[in-house]
């Protein structure tokens, strides 16, 4: 390959850097809003939303998707560290001068493990989050359970006072009736 080959590679492939760094930094600029927005309004609402037996259902969905936020990281710093690869060999076919993109890539590739950190931080955040809003509706479950197994006993004891008291009502109407 000749010299301006080698160059025009490194350009466009700089260039697609250039544009997977926009999209990187709207990734994680939306995520971190998004992501953040949603574990704040899960906190303020957890006894709403334990209330509505929803705990399970929004648990895997969240799940799914802080899950996905975290794939894509990881697609993306793996893609760019073979894209970085790739111009190193080239730049190693120019002269020594062209050598200053290895650190330039190599801090977009650590600013992409950065990122995809942080939001396995906010992914591992919801797992907990999900684990305590799960015991907390067990909880309420079976302080639901016991409470209405306390008034089903309460009714069935008042069912059978009113029982007894009819009973002996209706003995002391026949007593009367049987001794005229």
């Amino acid at each position: 390959m000749n010299e301006d080959t080698i160059r025009f590679l490194i350009e466009q492939k700089v260039t697609f850097i250039n544009a997977a760094a926009s999209v990187c930094m709207s990734w994680w600029v939306t995520s971190t809003l998004f992501s953040g927005s949603i574990l704040a309004t899960v906190w303020a609402k957890r006894n709403q939303i334990i209330e509505h037996k929803l705990v399970n259902w929004l648990g895997c969905i969240l799940f799914v998707f802080f899950s996905s936020i975290v794939f894509y990281g990881f697609m993306m710093t793996y893609y760019l560290s073979s894209v970085q690869s790739e111009i190193d060999i080239l730049v190693e076919k120019l002269k020594p001068e062209a050598a200053f993109f290895h650190i330039e890539l190599s801090a977009f590739f650590w600013a992409m493990i950065a990122g995809t950190i942080s939001f396995v931080l906010v992914w591992a955040a919801w797992i907990f989050l999900w684990i305590n809003l799960s015991s907390d509706a067990k909880k309420k479950e079976k302080k639901d359970k016991k409470e209405a197994e306390e008034k089903a006993a309460q009714l069935d004891k008042q069912q059978t006072a009113n029982n007894e008291a009819a009973v002996e009502q209706f003995n002391g109407r026949e007593g009367k009736t049987a001794t005229l």
